[in-house]
């Protein structure tokens, strides 16, 4: 038994076997399917959009007439029903590609680009025009939906990176990115999952100082607070080009994994490590978990594990490990052992166009039979 591993570019849609035994990366196969949303539908029926138009492709990736007409923004399988964010709104499908609910957003003025759905709640982000919004839905069994709350996150230059909840429904989660003249950072948002009520003030993750502009006059806190959980590695006392740390992570319940960069006086340049998102009670703990690379310019990533594997895609503009220039990077660590068992460049060209957008995993057997790619 290996692992399926989908990664999703702005150009195309890749497909990459991992077997554990052997610990290798083989076989991969590339469709053209430009858009930067994916989701793994009914039957394992895998479905990319660039927002205009939507390609569809079976569980062997071969393409296929695309079930729905216009495309979407995001997408999420749950209970067995189909979220998608289209036509500023979102829409319920069901396992017959009919539209059971459809809700606008902010009054039919905003798109969504992330769907994270936990029980009779979805949590959606809108984030690329400002204002930005986060919208709470209420879910019923008919497909039918209703709006529970709507939130401006107000900031300069806002853009939402992930959402995450907690396995208690205590906590949800918005990672909040900002830039402006002195300097660029990123602020954790608690609200309440059932009610999306905020759960105190926005905690400040960290600072990159503006270049030629002076310093930024914020400083990071070590605590994610909803109750003062302290935030891995802490402070860092860097006293170069950055302060404090930048977080990476896919939407998803807790606990989760996080791609974390910092600054580190004892490894010059940024360091990178992989860390868990856990959750006590009210508290929510980053912790470190391998370290990946450092001083290498990568930018893009995007994670999804297990509590075995964890996979990593991310671009890199050159540096640690081969200083080959532009090229998607795939990274496998063993989450029992804490090592990296894969660190490869992908065979994947095509500039800036290959940015990797999503990835999605499941274990299947590395063979060609019926049962072998449904997810």
């Amino acid at each position: 038994m290996g692992y399926r591993v989908l990664i999703n570019t702005r150009a195309s849609l890749h497909e990459i076997h991992f077997d554990p035994g052997l610990g290798t990366l083989m076989d991969m196969t590339t469709r053209s399917a430009p858009g930067d949303a994916m989701v793994v539908a009914f039957g394992g029926t895998v479905l990319v959009s660039d927002g205009i138009q939507t390609h569809a492709f079976d569980r062997r990736l071969d393409p296929v007439p695309a079930p729905l007409e216009g495309g979407f923004k995001a997408g999420t399988l749950s209970n067995r029903r189909l979220y998608l964010a289209r036509e500023k709104s979102i829409c319920c499908l069901d396992h017959e590609w009919s539209e059971r609910g459809r809700t606008e957003l902010v009054n039919g003025w905003k798109d969504a680009h992330d769907i994270l759905v936990v029980g009779e709640r979805a949590h959606v982000l809108d984030n690329i025009v400002h204002p930005v919004f986060v919208v709470l839905l209420g879910l019923e069994s008919s497909g039918r939906m209703t709006t529970i709350a709507t939130e401006e996150i107000s900031d300069i230059y806002p853009h939402l990176v992930a959402q995450f909840v907690d396995a208690k429904g205590l906590v949800w989660g918005v990672v909040q990115s900002f830039a402006h003249q002195g300097g660029s950072g990123q602020v954790l948002h608690f609200l309440s999952p059932a009610t999306g009520t905020r759960l105190g003030e926005p905690s400040l993750l960290g600072v990159r100082r503006g270049m030629g502009r002076g310093e930024g006059s914020e400083e990071p806190t070590p605590f994610w607070r909803t109750g003062g959980a302290r935030l891995w590695p802490g402070r860092t006392e860097s006293g170069g080009r950055g302060l404090g740390v930048r977080f990476d992570m896919s939407s998803s319940m807790l606990p989760a994994w996080a791609v974390v960069t910092s600054e580190d006086r004892e490894n010059p340049g940024r360091v990178a490590s992989l860390a868990r998102v856990t959750s006590r009670g009210e508290e929510v703990h980053l912790e470190e978990h391998t370290r990946l690379w450092v001083d290498d310019a990568r930018r893009e990533i995007s994670e999804i594990g297990d509590e075995e594997w964890v996979f990593i895609v991310s671009r890199s503009s050159g540096g640690d490990p081969t200083d080959t220039g532009e090229g998607l990077w795939i990274t496998v660590v063993d989450a029992n052992a804490r090592e990296i068992v894969v660190q490869m460049e992908a065979p994947i060209k095509g500039g800036k166009e290959e940015t990797p957008k999503s990835i999605a995993a499941n274990k299947a057997p590395l063979w060609m039979g019926d049962d072998a790619w449904a997810f």
